[in-house]
């Protein structure tokens, strides 16, 4: 396999590792403030997906647009997951919430077979089969794409954790929500806003998964898995853990099926998860809670 086969192999390592990254971003965020795991969170990127699609297919929007209404859709949908899944059982055990948004999970992705059928569909847009030449080396749009919008939504995420007073607000709130609201600051509004923002990058998971596989109501089953290996690999909590996790596991996916075959790609996902646990149980970035939004 020559050098060009191999650019194309990182590319697309990068492109599904950045996947990654935006639907364990949401669950990182989460857990930072709040200490649970969001379960229903792969339903939120198959909320993105699927409205995307629809607004691709039979709205007549462009992709851009369509994609916008699609982060918007799972926007909504996370902000209703919190008000109605996790607002209520604020008082209650930890583990009420994370059971509640088991049941949301469920409920998400049954009304999805009911609205949406059990058919998965691809979305085509066009820029999965355009590609952009770079000498000898011809890649994907679709996932330049993807992996462009990716590191730009990473770069303003980290601008705004560390250079603004929400961002500010979210770092005290990691440490101690009590002390954080004794000091004035809104933490229920701050849950929420946590919330939405993860449900956002979850939607713009999953409208650009939708040119690379295929959409369907339970699309979110496998994105929570995969989110959640990327989490534990990165380190529970940490925003750097989480970026470094998802395009290594990624790489390994996508060199694993370049070099060996695509039967053992999930095989090594799952592996380097279980050696982590084992050498680094705190993930690949070990920090304190305080220090990890």
């Amino acid at each position: 396999m020559g050098v060009e086969s191999f650019v194309v192999l990182v590319v697309n390592g990068l492109s599904t590792g950045s996947i990654y990254v935006l639907i364990a971003l949401g669950l990182t965020l989460v857990y930072g403030v709040l200490n649970i795991i969001n379960f229903a969170h792969g339903e939120l990127v198959m909320i993105g997906g699927i409205v995307t699609y629809v607004l691709y297919t039979q709205g007549g929007l462009s992709y851009g647009l369509s994609a916008a209404g699609g982060a918007l859709a799972a926007g909504l949908c996370g902000f209703l997951v919190e008000r109605i899944g996790i607002r209520p059982l604020a008082t209650h055990p930890p583990l009420s919430p994370l059971i509640s948004t088991i049941g949301i999970s469920v409920l998400m992705s049954n009304l999805g077979l009911v609205v949406f059928g059990a058919d998965p569909a691809l979305l085509s847009t066009g820029l999965g089969s355009a590609m952009v030449t770079v000498g000898s080396i011809r890649l994907s749009a679709q996932r330049l794409l993807i992996v462009g919008i990716t590191a730009l939504l990473v770069a303003l995420l980290s601008l705004a954790l560390r250079h603004t007073r929400i961002g500010t607000a979210v770092r005290a709130a990691t440490q101690d929500r009590e002390v954080a609201g004794l000091m004035g600051i809104n933490t229920p509004l701050l849950v929420m806003g946590t919330f939405v923002i993860g449900a956002l990058l979850a939607g713009v998971a999953g409208a650009m998964m939708g040119p690379l596989v295929m959409v369907s109501p339970l699309m979110g089953g496998a994105a929570t898995l995969k989110g959640f290996a990327v989490v534990i690999v990165g380190g529970i909590g940490s925003v750097l853990g989480t970026v470094i996790a998802g395009v290594v596991v990624g790489l390994a996916e996508a060199l694993t099926a370049g070099y060996l075959t695509t039967s053992y790609q999930d095989v090594v996902t799952f592996v380097f998860v279980l050696a982590v646990l084992m050498l680094r149980p705190t993930g690949l970035i070990a920090e304190r809670l305080e220090e990890n939004v």
